[in-house]
């Protein structure tokens, strides 16, 4: 069961979309329209590739690297908050599409508030070059530890593509993905994402 929550990250995220949708309404209108008659219809459909296009940039500019792929999924290390120069489950996203709601989903460990921080630290797994993620995901999930937020909804499909084959050499990601309107599918969108500073486990920042 999902519970809902917002760390740093997503809050920083969610009040950076309305600074800038605006612009980006305007500079996408004529990407996203094509294919669609309705102006209405082409209006809320670049709002929507505008504002995951904000969330996308948001979650993987500033990552530190990826640490596993599929062809629908990514899984992203954010950060080193347990300063300890190894990946924790608390530092990790998942981004995923999910086929069923049809919809482009991100994923975190959200441990009850009410839990000290001892309880905390003790409960965040530290992973290594052995770790399942998806696995690790699973096993949050069954505990209650998930939060999914949804990223966009009404798409049709959602494909991955990486620079790289190795997920901790990949710095470049795509997503294309169509939306659903009222008047039907717009053409293939693409978002091209890279991470700014590429750091494994156990890099230094220089």
């Amino acid at each position: 069961m999902n519970r809902r929550g917002f760390t740093f990250i997503e809050l920083i995220i969610s009040l950076s979309i309305t600074s800038v949708i605006g612009l980006a309404v305007v500079t996408l209108m004529g990407a996203v329209t094509s294919g669609i008659t309705s102006k209405e219809d082409g209006r809320q459909s670049s709002i929507r590739f505008s504002t995951l296009k904000t969330k996308m940039s948001a979650y993987v500019s500033p990552a530190r690297c990826i640490l596993d792929t599929s062809p629908s999924s990514a899984t992203l290390w954010m950060n080193d908050s347990r300063e300890s120069n190894t990946v924790h489950a608390t530092e990790i996203r998942w981004i995923e599409f999910n086929p069923t709601l049809e919809q482009l989903e991100v994923s975190f460990v959200s441990f009850p508030e009410h839990w000290s921080e001892e309880m905390k630290s003790s409960n965040d797994t530290e992973c290594n070059e052995h770790t399942n993620y998806a696995q690790l995901l699973s096993n949050f999930n069954a505990k209650g530890y998930i939060t999914s937020l949804t990223l966009v909804d009404q798409i049709s499909g959602c494909d991955f593509w990486f620079n790289e084959t190795q997920p901790t050499d990949i710095t470049l990601i795509s997503f294309e993905f169509k939306l659903n309107s009222t008047m039907g599918e717009t053409d293939s969108l693409v978002i091209d994402e890279v991470i700014r500073q590429h750091l494994l486990p156990l890099e230094e920042i220089e």
